[in-house]
């Protein structure tokens, strides 16, 4: 009797009044988070005037939060500090800026202070298993839906001036090809995440994430980004050798399947006539569109005003005078961050990338196993070749390997 009274109490829910527990249940925080991570992929498309889809449904996203009230006062994680303390020199980067690009710096102020709020937000919601594999699945879902638009020629997902651009690579609306290549990494990752996952619990092959996978895989391929590419590919590497698999004969199939995605992207690599000219153009002659010029001269910039930089939007015109441009991107999301506020403010955000990745790292035992690792890879090295501080995606990557991941909901 007493035995049966001791199960039956063990198996009595314990219902906490914490955060924890509640917030996952509530319906209009998910979709209004959902959705708005849905919109990523389309961040820059403009819907009214100048705002984008991103923006509004960021905005009903906050309207939600709001509507919370304290649910959503937890204290930010250790990285969030070091980018608040980035964000204040930035703020403090007014004192000595250029007066006549008091704008610029506004605009990035605006930026910076949206995309720190949604990287605290999002750190709160991505605690929870579940949320991270909704959200990464509206992510790459939605992303996959508009590629395919925009092959379609679909207006608005297509555009001629970005043909005229680019050339022969692919791209989604007039957004950079190099960046959209990151994108979608991001989507190939989770795609082959859940077919390995649902592989190791079925033992089939899921026809469909073999489908989505292969996609986003070509996808990748026809963006032609030399820097994007080998991004995704030291990703998947991440991905395949950390992650902890049910047996070793899964690990051999999975690892087999990583081969064939390498062995793919040389064969790609080397038969595609423009993919063979640019990445022999890089091996034989050193040539990475020019950034085997102008990196030299940031890292002389970063040199002469190692403390407060150059101040924003004034480093973009001096490394253009510098390297017979008006204009020119470092093309480097730590050497920008250096450039715009010096070491005092491009430090803490250097710190608080690593720290990402440090949480990443640690995570890959737990429930979401080598996923945020291998998408901090993805970013991290997509960041020293682009620059990606201002990409949504970025930060959305970021909240997932900062986020305590809590499995007290499978």
């Amino acid at each position: 009797m007493r035995e049966t009274l001791r199960i039956e109490k063990t198996n009595i829910p314990v219902k906490s009044h914490t955060f924890a527990s509640e917030l996952p249940i509530a319906l209009d925080v998910r979709l209004a988070f959902y959705l708005f991570i849905a919109s990523i992929p389309i961040e820059t498309f403009p819907l009214i005037e100048n705002y984008s889809i991103s923006q509004i449904l960021g905005l009903i996203f906050i309207i939600v939060i709001g509507a919370r009230g304290k649910l959503f006062l937890e204290m930010p994680r250790r990285p969030f500090w070091f980018f608040s303390l980035y964000y204040s020199v930035v703020l403090l980067s007014i004192q000595w800026l250029n007066p006549s690009l008091f704008s610029v710096w506004q605009k990035r102020v605006i930026q910076l202070g949206q995309l720190l709020i949604f990287f605290w937000l999002c750190g709160i919601l991505l605690s929870y298993k579940q949320l991270v594999r909704g959200a990464l699945a509206f992510y790459s879902y939605s992303l996959t839906f508009c590629i395919t638009l925009s092959y379609l020629k679909v207006p608005g997902f297509f555009s001629e001036t970005a043909i005229e651009t680019y050339e022969q690579r692919a791209t989604l609306g007039e957004a950079d090809p190099n960046g959209f290549a990151v994108k979608a990494g991001i989507a190939l990752i989770y795609f082959l995440d859940v077919l390995v996952s649902k592989y190791e619990q079925t033992r089939r092959l899921s026809k469909f994430f073999s489908l989505l996978g292969l996609y986003m895989f070509y996808v990748i391929m026809q963006t032609q980004s030399r820097g994007g590419q080998i991004a995704v590919f030291l990703g998947l590497c991440s991905y395949f050798f950390t992650r902890n698999y049910a047996d070793r004969k899964i690990k051999k199939k999975a690892l087999g399947l990583f081969m064939v995605l390498a062995l793919s992207f040389v064969i790609y690599s080397y038969f595609h006539p423009y993919m063979s000219k640019r990445w022999q153009a890089t091996i034989e002659e050193g040539n990475m569109s020019s950034r085997e010029k102008f990196f030299p001269e940031s890292i002389r910039m970063m040199k002469e005003k190692p403390f407060l930089g150059w101040g924003l939007g004034e480093h973009l015109y001096v490394l253009g005078g510098r390297t017979q441009r008006e204009q020119r991107d470092p093309h480097n999301s730590f050497i920008w961050v250096v450039h715009e506020v010096g070491f005092i403010g491009g430090l803490p955000y250097w710190i608080a990338f690593i720290l990402c990745g440090k949480a990443a790292f640690n995570k890959r035992k737990e429930s979401l196993k080598s996923i945020p690792f291998s998408l901090w890879v993805v970013v991290f090295v997509a960041s020293l070749d682009l620059t990606m501080l201002y990409i949504k995606a970025t930060w959305f990557v970021l909240s997932i390997c900062a986020a305590r991941n809590l499995r007290l909901r499978r």
